[in-house]
C-alpha cells in the first residue's frame, strides 16, 4: 500500500463499517461525509487501485473519440531539415503559425506542467504513480501520446488546465494559472485552414495510416468552434461547447452535418459575449452537489460531463461517445476517483514550519473568519481546537471541513457575465447522452461560495481572475486596483507575496505582456464581495489592517 494512503486510511476504515452507498449524481443529493473522497465505496484495495489508474488518465487522456493528430510526423515537421525549397516554405509557415520550433515548445507554450525527474513524491497531491507510462524529455504533464488504429497519435487531457507548477512542485487538482486549450485549437484550426493537406504532407514522411489520422483530424475541426480567451489565465470552455454545438445539427445526438452549419456559428451570440473563467481545483468537487463556479450542473457526475464538453469541443461523433461511455465505465471511475480523492498542497511545504509560529495570531484569524466569511464559506476545524498540546505542523492542519450541504448560487455583486451566458449550454439538456447519464443544467443567479481549502495556492481570485491576492479580495471594491501583472508561481521569493497571498505589486505595468490584467475589460471587473462582507451596512470598514493580516494567516493553514 503507498505511503499516501496513510492520509485517508481513516477514512475509508470508517467507510467500510459504515451503511453508506455510492454517490448517484441526482439532483439534490445529500452529501454523505464518507463519501467525499471515495464516491464510488470502494473497499480499500479498489480504491487504492482506482486512485492510481485515475491520475494516470487524468494525464493521459482516455477517450479516443474526439480529434487525434498523428505525432510522429509532426514531431518531425518541425526540426527535419530539408533540402527542397517548397517542403522549406511549408515548414517555415507551421513555425509561423504556431510559434513554436518544436513540439516540446508547443507544450511549453501550453503552459503545461514539467514532469518531476522521478516520481519519487509519495503523498497526494504531488504522487505520480510508479508505473505512469511518460518521457518527460518529450512530454510534459497533460500531453498524451497513445494509439489510435495502430498509428502513434498525440492530444492533450485533463492535466492540461487541472495540473499546474508550484514553486516546483506539479500539483496534480490545482488549476493552471496560464491554461491554453481554446488557443491550441485556435492554432490547430489555422494551420489546417491555411495549409492544405497535401502541404502538410510536404513536411514530413506520412504512413497511410498516419495520414489517414491527419484527414481525420481536418474533418473533426471544422466542427471545433474555438476561441482565444479574452485573457491569458482564463478558459472558455462555455464559448467552445456553445459555438461547436453551433456547428452541428439540432437532433438529440447534435449530429455531424455532412458542412458544418456556418451561419448559425457565425451569428451566436458567444461569438461576442465574454463568459471566460478560471479552471476549478479538484479538490472542491467532493464538497458540492451541484458544479461550475455558478453551480448550474445540478445532476450528473461532474467527471463525465467535462468529458461529454471536451468531446463536444474536439468534434467527436457522440453516437460513438455514448458506446465509448458505456464500454468503458471502469475508466470512468477511475478518473473519478481521482479527481475527488485530490488533495490540495499545505503552504507549510513551502514555507517551512518556522511560518506558522504564531498560534495567538492563527486563532485572533479564526474568529474573524467564522465572523465575517464562515456563512458561506464553511466552517474548518483546526487541530488547536481540540488539543493545544500537539507540536505546530498537527496544530494548523484542518481536521474537519463543514461546508453547505446543498451548493447554490449567491449574488455578491461580482462580474455577471459568466453565469448570464450559461444558457448558451441549455441544449446540452436536450442530447440523449444527457439524459441516459442525467447531466442536467440550470441557470442560477451568481456564482457559488466555493470551499476555502488550498485557497494560499488559488490565487488569483474570482471566477475570473480579476483579483490578484488576499490583501485586495479584503480591500473595498472601490480601491481595488484596476490592473495588474501576473506572472509564473516559479520562485516563492519573486513570484509570490507571502504576506498579501498573491501576486506581487509590479515595479512597472506593461499592457502590451500577456501576463497583463485589465479589470476594465467586459468579463473582467474586480467589483463585488465587499458589502456585507468587508462592509457594513453603512459602507465602512469592518476589518482593520491588522484584522486583515490575521484573517490571510489564518487562510494561509486551510
Amino acid at each position: 500500500m503507498h505511503k499516501y494512503i496513510s492520509l485517508i486510511l481513516c477514512f475509508v476504515l470508517y467507510s467500510s463499517l459504515s451503511h453508506a452507498t455510492a454517490r448517484t449524481w441526482e439532483t439534490g443529493e445529500n452529501l454523505n461525509s464518507q463519501l467525499l473522497n471515495n464516491p464510488l465505496f470502494l473497499n480499500d484495495t479498489q480504491y487504492t487501485n482506482y486512485l492510481d489508474e485515475g491520475i494516470i488518465h487524468s494525464l493521459n487522456y482516455p477517450v479516443d473519440t474526439g480529434v487525434h493528430f498523428p505525432y510522429k510526423p509532426f514531431k518531425t515537421m518541425f526540426t527535419i531539415k530539408h533540402k527542397s525549397p517548397i517542403k522549406k516554405i511549408a515548414q517555415k509557415a507551421i513555425k509561423k503559425i504556431t510559434n513554436a520550433e518544436s513540439l516540446m515548445d508547443v507544450q511549453k507554450d501550453l503552459g503545461l506542467a514539467p514532469y518531476p525527474e522521478t516520481l519519487n513524491e509519495p503523498d497526494l497531491p504531488y504522487y505520480i504513480p510508479d508505473h505512469a507510462i511518460y518521457n518527460h524529455l518529450e512530454q510534459r504533464m497533460g500531453f498524451t501520446i497513445k494509439k489510435r488504429n495502430n498509428v502513434s497519435a498525440f492530444t492533450i487531457s485533463c492535466a492540461q488546465c487541472h495540473t499546474s507548477n508550484l514553486f516546483g512542485k506539479s500539483v496534480i487538482g490545482l488549476s493552471n494559472r496560464f491554461p491554453k486549450p481554446n488557443q491550441f485549437f485556435v492554432q490547430v484550426k489555422d494551420m489546417f485552414s491555411k495549409l492544405p493537406l497535401a502541404t502538410l504532407k510536404l513536411t514530413a514522411d506520412y504512413s497511410k495510416g498516419q495520414y489517414k489520422l491527419l484527414k481525420n483530424a481536418k474533418q473533426k475541426l471544422k466542427f471545433v468552434g474555438a476561441k482565444v480567451p479574452t485573457n491569458l489565465g482564463l478558459d472558455t470552455s462555455l464559448a467552445q461547447v456553445s459555438l461547436s454545438l453551433a456547428l452541428r445539427n439540432k437532433d438529440s445526438f447534435a449530429s455531424i452535418p455532412k458542412r458544418p452549419k456556418t451561419q448559425t456559428y457565425k451569428k451566436h451570440p458567444m461569438q461576442k459575449l465574454i463568459a471566460d473563467s478560471k479552471p476549478m481545483v479538484w479538490w472542491n468537487a467532493k464538497y458540492k452537489n451541484k458544479w461550475l463556479a455558478d453551480g448550474s450542473v445540478v445532476s450528473g457526475n461532474p467527471v463525465l460531463t467535462n468529458i461529454l464538453w471536451n468531446e463536444i469541443g474536439r468534434g467527436a461523433d457522440l453516437k460513438k461517445l455514448e458506446s465509448w461511455i458505456v464500454d468503458n465505465k471502469k475508466i470512468i471511475d477511475e478518473l473519478t476517483t481521482a479527481v475527488f480523492s485530490s488533495q490540495a498542497p499545505k503552504m507549510i511545504d513551502f514555507v517551512g514550519k518556522d511560518y506558522f509560529s504564531d498560534l495567538d495570531r492563527l486563532k485572533a484569524g479564526q474568529k474573524l473568519y467564522i465572523k465575517t466569511c464562515a456563512r458561506c464559506h464553511g466552517i474548518y476545524e483546526k487541530g488547536w481546537d481540540s488539543n493545544s498540546n500537539l507540536p505546530m505542523s498537527e496544530l494548523i492542519k484542518t481536521s474537519n471541513v463543514i461546508y453547505s450541504e446543498h451548493t447554490d448560487a449567491t449574488e455578491v455583486g461580482t462580474d455577471p457575465e459568466r453565469y448570464k451566458s450559461m444558457k448558451y449550454l441549455l441544449p446540452l439538456n436536450k442530447l440523449k447522452i444527457s439524459k441516459t447519464n442525467k447531466i442536467n443544467i440550470k441557470t442560477k443567479i451568481g456564482y457559488v461560495p466555493p470551499p476555502l481549502v488550498g485557497i494560499w495556492a488559488r490565487w488569483p481570485y474570482l471566477h475570473n481572475n480579476s483579483i490578484p491576492s488576499l490583501c485586495e479580495l479584503l480591500t473595498p471594491a472601490k480601491n481595488r486596483s484596476l490592473e495588474y501583472m501576473a506572472r509564473p508561481s516559479e520562485d516563492i521569493n519573486t513570484d509570490f507575496d507571502l504576506n498579501c497571498n498573491g501576486y506581487p505589486i509590479a515595479k512597472q505595468i506593461d499592457d502590451k505582456s500577456p501576463y497583463y490584467f485589465n479589470t476594465s475589460q467586459t468579463g473582467l471587473s474586480n467589483m463585488g464581495h465587499d458589502k456585507g462582507i468587508i462592509l457594513d451596512s453603512k459602507g465602512k470598514e469592518i476589518l482593520s489592517k491588522n484584522d486583515k493580516t490575521n484573517l490571510i494567516y489564518f487562510l494561509q493553514t486551510l
